[in-house]
C-alpha cells in the first residue's frame, strides 16, 4: 500500500488514471543507467517492472547536485547523525542519507546496507525525487511500481519504504534523499521525522561547501607557505655560494703584481731600515719615498674587495627581509582562515545539538502519549 500524503484517497480508477499520469514507464526521458553505457531506448526497455519517472528540470536538477561536491565525497559526521537517527527513531533496520544523479544512487551516509550505491533504474528514491514530496509504501507487494523490483523480488526482500526529499537551499532542487528499508510491512509511519531530518541534511549541504572550500584554502596556504621556505632555503644556498667560493678564490689566489710590489717595497724599507751601516751607501735611501706608489696600489685593491663583499651582504639582507615579510603575510591569512573554519564548526555544532534536543522532545512527547493511551 502507497500513501501520497498530499493526495485524496478515491475510487480505484482515479488511483489508476493518477498512477498512469505520473509513472507511465514510457513518460522517462533520459537513460537511468547505472554504468557509462547508456540505456536502450524507451521502447526497448527490458525490465519487469516500470521505468523510474524523469522530471523535466532533470538537467537543472543534475547541475544544481554536481555544484554541490558531495557525490563521492568522505564521511562527515552530521549526515551520519541523521542516518543514525532516522534507523532509530522509524526502528528499522537499514537507513541512508543518499543523493540521485544520473546513474546511481549514492550513499552519502548508511546503515544497514551492503553497497555504498545501487544502479538509479532500481532506486526507490527515484520516484521521491521526481514527486519533490515525502513517500511511503508501507507494502512494497501490493505497489505495482515496486512489486518486480529486484530490491523487493531478489533476496534483499524490502517489503517497506519511507522517504523525504533533501532540497538544496541554494538552487531549490530535489538532489536526494533521507529514507528507511524494512523488510517486513507495516501498517503506518510518522513520516514527520523523515521531514525533519531531510530539512536538516538539506541545511548542511552549503556549509560543508564552506567548510570544505576553507579546508582547499588553508592546504593551499600550507603549499604556498613550504613554497616559500623552499625557495628561502634555496636563495640562502645561493647567497651564501658566491661568499664561500669567494673566500676559497681568495686563499688559492696568487700574489697579484701589487701585492708582490708591496710586498717587495716592505721588504725594502725593512732591508733600508735595518740594514748594516758598514756595507750601506754613504747615503742610504728613505724608505718612504721608495714605497708610496705600492702602498696606493694594495689599497685600492683591498678597498674593491671590500666593497663588494659589502654589497652582496645588502643584497642578502634585502631578500631575507622580503621573504620574512612574506611568511609573516602568509601566517597571517592563515590565522584568520582558521578563526573562520572554527566559527563554522561551532555554528555546525549548534545546529547539529538543537536538532538531537527537537527529537528528544518529540520523543518525549510520544512516549507520554503511548502511556496515556496504556492507561
Amino acid at each position: 500500500m502507497w500513501i501520497r500524503p498530499s493526495a485524496q484517497r478515491g475510487s480505484a480508477s482515479a488511483y489508476r488514471a493518477w498512477l498512469d499520469g505520473h509513472f507511465d514507464a514510457e513518460g522517462g526521458r533520459q537513460s537511468l543507467a547505472d554504468d557509462p553505457e547508456a540505456e536502450p531506448p524507451l521502447s526497448e526497455w527490458l525490465h519487469s517492472w516500470p521505468r523510474p519517472p524523469v522530471g523535466a528540470d532533470e538537467d537543472d536538477r543534475l547541475q544544481a547536485l554536481h555544484a554541490l561536491d558531495v557525490l563521492d565525497s568522505s564521511p562527515e559526521k552530521p549526515f551520519d547523525m541523521i542516518c543514525d537517527l532516522a534507523k532509530a527513531r522509524l526502528a528499522c533496520p537499514m537507513a541512508a542519507v543518499s543523493f540521485l544523479d544520473e546513474h546511481r544512487q549514492w550513499f552519502k551516509a548508511s546503515a544497514g546496507l551492503a553497497h555504498k550505491m545501487i544502479p538509479r533504474k532500481i532506486a526507490f528514491c527515484a520516484y521521491t525525487v521526481f514527486l519533490r514530496e515525502p513517500m511511503v509504501v508501507l507494502d512494497t507487494l501490493q505497489d505495482p511500481r515496486f512489486e518486480r523490483n529486484p530490491l523487493v523480488s531478489g533476496a534483499a526482500g524490502v517489503r517497506f519504504y519511507a522517504a523525504a526529499p533533501i532540497v538544496d537551499p541554494t538552487s531549490g532542487h530535489v538532489v536526494g534523499s533521507v529514507f528507511v528499508l524494512d523488510t517486513q510491512p507495516r501498517e503506518s509511519c510518522d513520516i514527520a521525522i523523515l521531514e525533519r531530518l531531510a530539512y536538516a541534511a538539506g541545511e548542511n549541504l552549503p556549509q560543508r561547501m564552506e567548510i570544505s572550500a576553507l579546508a582547499h584554502e588553508e592546504a593551499a596556504i600550507n603549499a604556498v607557505d613550504l613554497e616559500l621556505e623552499r625557495q628561502q632555503g634555496s636563495e640562502q644556498q645561493q647567497l651564501e655560494r658566491p661568499e664561500r667560493e669567494q673566500v676559497d678564490n681568495d686563499l688559492k689566489m696568487p700574489t697579484s703584481p701589487a701585492l708582490s710590489s708591496s710586498t717587495a717595497s716592505l721588504s725594502s724599507v725593512a732591508s733600508g731600515c735595518y740594514s748594516d751601516p758598514a756595507s750601506s751607501p754613504s747615503k742610504p735611501k728613505s724608505p718612504c719615498s721608495s714605497s708610496d706608489s705600492d702602498a696606493d696600489a694594495n689599497s685600492t685593491a683591498m678597498t674593491s674587495l671590500s666593497m663588494g663583499k659589502t654589497a652582496s651582504g645588502e643584497q642578502m639582507e634585502v631578500l631575507l627581509m622580503r621573504l620574512l615579510t612574506q611568511n609573516t603575510e602568509t601566517q597571517q591569512q592563515l590565522a584568520v582562515q582558521q578563526i573562520s573554519l572554527s566559527t563554522k564548526l561551532g555554528q555546525h555544532t549548534d545546529q547539529i545539538n538543537k536538532l538531537m534536543s527537537d527529537f528528544a522532545r518529540m520523543e518525549a512527547k510520544v512516549d507520554a502519549k503511548v502511556d496515556s493511551k496504556a492507561k
